[in-house]
């Protein structure tokens, strides 16, 4: 049967590679919707969103390994590989399903006095990786098996790369769909099913194809062994520690670039995919010449090592091309900006990709010439696994130690070790032991350089006002910086994007919902920021307590506050490194008043979730049966995105209102179970009682009539648009509002222009 199918083996493996195109799309697209899942069972942690990939690549390298050591034991690999794309399906909705479940779960199987301690966190992986570990582990499978389809087409002469370049570039169009389109057009569960339809094609596009025998020819290579068998896949492992290191920490400084949007993270990651691919299809025709492997190897490891040193450099130059204080909020301005956005991502990140994605072909081909099922699956887990502990290590050793840029120049150097390491006997090793020299010095003198991460900053703060940076530390969830202008203006910057400052208005987040309450006793800070709402919660002699995901912005309060030694020392007050949606889930506590900062924009990735309906009725679940949620919505923002959060208030709690402050950068929206009662005279009278009189913006006036939106014009204007919610994230996926070029509103005065007319 084998030597009939023959002639038809070319235009089957072009069916093949579609196949497996559509198998790379929606790998990437399940893997960008658990993510989502699994993070909001974890909370928007670093940590959690470095474990969930953990998990997943753990299981990938499974599937590899376990399906490589059964080479030989498949008579049908082609028939094996279209069933495992079938079982795909139920797994990866099952797996989606219980990914939704989990905080109920995990917080049922917690011991209820203490559910934020390290055994939860123990818990809380172990059950994400029950939910991940069989799908990714048969997505894994699917490479070895189609590599011991095509060993068997001896004939044919198709290259393993094309195959692994085909299912890349699937990978790419799946993170494009998802990020740019399906999740916040269709939302979640729509996407899910466009992801077990592009398996089910997968899966049936195998069946129709002829399956290929192995010859007595091919069962007589099989038996050879090549001489980098042993070695080479201990040296993917370390080069693949360098691929997703590096990932993770161009995630990182791209940030500056294109801001915290989840398309600067799509635009990235699709990017990095689509060099691995073009990587891999050159590879594919190189490698049909049968070049000198050995040299090919060392070759571009080095070149992936010194391409890391001249895209920073492209970085560098980029970021310091804008330098308008606008790139403080968010440099998505306008829809030319997402151009600039694949761009500025491109430059950075194609070029050393292209060498990662011809270095997996090259070294499948030194582990085994026919490119045996036992061999690449070897490769790929060892590959796989290096590349889940390149991603740990980049997020939680090497930027809290080394920064961001020290450790991507660290990843070169371990590169250009690589290559020395297998330098070619002959004349050619002289020519590249020379060309490693230059390369090593030149990664020298870069690492002795200036910090690049403060200068762009540096550049966009004080363009017009001089000034300095009094503080900046970089930690596993973000980059910390305290600036200081020449008037003494100070503030506060997380990952470059302008969050807050040493303000009134921050401090009224506070007063303004604990002075409608006759007695509160407890108060909940959704974000530490610069610290004047956590100051104001104490000032009211409550017990407060705020959730901050990242510890370096409680260094940077230490900076700001010359008394933070009296609030942080308070026993009525307590700092908690914890996100705040995860707080509440884990937390039996309950509080008379929550207040909930997120980042601005609107857009930031990760902000959505406190958004959302689901996330109003678990406040709603976690106040008193009066307390009141008090949420801060900034400005600038898209009208649209206004609607949609007043909305989700609005069907989470049967009273809210709205506080706005003429001139000012947004507005605080309240909503509690019981109906808020705005007197001026009682606000006065418990603003005294409180000792509190003698600040001077904290007067009845500031809850008169021209300050509170009544409940029916926020409702008539919440009417007219959905609400977010976990399985649609709209707020987070403006594109549409950018290209329809929808109307914005720029500050508190324009949203107070829309209430006069919702």
């Amino acid at each position: 049967m084998g030597g009939m199918a023959n002639p038809r083996l070319p235009s089957a493996n072009v069916v093949l590679s579609a196949a497996f195109c559509a198998s790379g799309a929606a790998g990437l697209i399940y893997q960008v919707v658990w993510l989502r899942l699994l993070l909001r069972a974890f909370g928007s942690t670093t940590a959690a969103a470095s474990t969930v990939v953990g998990v997943f690549m753990l299981g990938l390298a499974a599937g590899g390994w376990i399906t490589g050591r059964l080479a030989g034991g498949w008579r049908r690999p082609l028939r094996a590989y279209g069933w495992l794309e079938l079982a795909l399906i139920p797994a990866a909705l099952a797996a989606s399903v219980l990914a939704a479940r989990l905080p109920a779960l995990w917080l049922a199987l917690l011991p209820s006095e203490d559910p934020l301690t390290g055994p939860a966190t123990a818990l809380r992986v172990a059950l994400a990786m029950a939910v991940l570990l069989a799908p990714a582990a048969l997505m894994g499978a699917t490479l070895p098996l189609l590599s011991d389809h095509l060993k068997r087409q001896n004939a044919s002469g198709f290259p393993l790369a094309w195959l692994y370049g085909a299912n890349t570039l699937g990978a790419v169009a799946g993170t494009l769909l998802a990020g740019f389109a399906t999740l916040g057009w269709l939302g979640e569960s729509a996407t899910l099913g466009l992801a077990a339809a592009l398996n089910a094609a997968a899966g049936l596009a195998a069946f129709s194809l002829p399956e290929a025998s192995p010859g007595e020819e091919l069962r007589e290579k099989d038996s050879a062994e090549s001489p980098w068998a042993r070695r080479i896949a201990p040296l993917m492992a370390v080069s693949g520690f360098c691929a997703l290191g590096a990932e993770v920490l161009w995630t990182r400084l791209l940030v500056l670039l294109m801001g915290t949007s989840v398309y600067a993270f799509s635009a990235m990651l699709a990017l990095y995919l689509a060099g691995v691919a073009a990587g891999s299809f050159v590879c594919g025709r190189w490698l049909a010449r049968k070049r000198d492997l050995g040299t090919a190897f060392c070759v571009l490891q080095a070149t992936a090592g010194l391409s890391i040193l001249v895209t920073f450099e492209g970085y560098l130059r980029l970021a310091l091309a804008r330098t308008g204080s606008v790139y403080l909020y968010s440099p998505l301005q306008s829809p030319w900006d997402f151009l600039w956005l694949f761009a500025a991502a491109g430059i950075v990140v194609v070029p050393p990709t292209l060498a990662y994605g011809a270095l997996f072909p090259v070294a499948a081909r030194l582990a085994d010439e026919r490119g045996g099922s036992a061999a690449v699956g070897r490769l790929y887990a060892f590959n796989t696994l290096g590349g889940m502990a390149g991603s740990l290590a980049a997020g939680f050793l090497l930027v809290p130690l080394l920064g961001t840029r020290n450790a991507l120049y660290s990843l070169a150097a371990l590169h250009l070790a690589l290559s020395a390491a297998t330098l070619p006997a002959g004349a050619a090793r002289r020519f590249l032991a020379g060309g490693l020299a230059c390369g090593a010095l030149a990664l020298a003198l870069a690492a002795a350089a200036p910090n690049s991460v403060t200068r762009i900053l540096a550049a966009r703060l004080f363009a017009r006002v001089p000034g300095t940076i009094d503080f900046h530390r970089e930690g596993v969830s973000g980059s910390v910086t305290v600036s200081r202008d020449a008037m003494g203006n100070a503030n506060l910057l997380i990952n470059g994007i302008m969050v807050s400052g040493k303000g009134d208005i921050g401090a009224l987040m506070a007063h303004l919902p604990l002075a409608l309450l006759e007695s509160p006793r407890r108060l909940l800070v959704i974000g530490l920021g610069a610290g004047n709402t956590f100051r104001a919660g104490l000032d009211h002699g409550v017990e407060t307590e705020a959730a901050e995901l990242e510890p370096g912005v409680l260094e940077a309060f230490k900076v700001l506050w010359a008394d933070h030694a009296a609030y942080l020392g308070s026993p009525r007050g307590r700092v908690i490194l914890n996100d705040g949606r995860n707080l509440l889930l884990a937390s039996p506590r309950r509080y008379d008043v929550i207040v909930m900062d997120g980042s601005p924009p609107i857009f930031a990735a990760g902000t959505v979730n406190l958004y959302t309906r689901e996330f109003m009725g678990l406040a709603r679940q976690r106040l008193s049966p009066e307390g009141i949620l008090a949420l801060w919505l900034p400005m600038s923002c898209f009208e649209d995105d206004a609607r949609r959060v007043v909305r989700s208030a609005a069907d989470a709690f049967p009273n809210l209102s709205m506080w706005i402050q003429p001139r000012s950068g947004g507005a605080l929206l309240l909503a509690s179970p019981a109906p808020m009662s705005f007197d001026g005279a009682a606000f006065e009278r418990r603003i005294r009682a409180r000792g509190l009189w003698r600040l001077p913006y904290l007067r009845a006036g500031q809850i008169g009539p021209e300050r509170i939106v009544p409940e029916r014009v926020l409702r008539l204007l919440a009417s007219r648009r959905p609400a977010v919610t976990d399985d649609l994230p709209a707020t987070e996926f403006p594109l549409p509002l950018f290209l329809a070029r929808a109307r914005r509103l720029e500050g508190s005065d324009d949203l107070i222009l829309l209430l006069r007319a919702p």
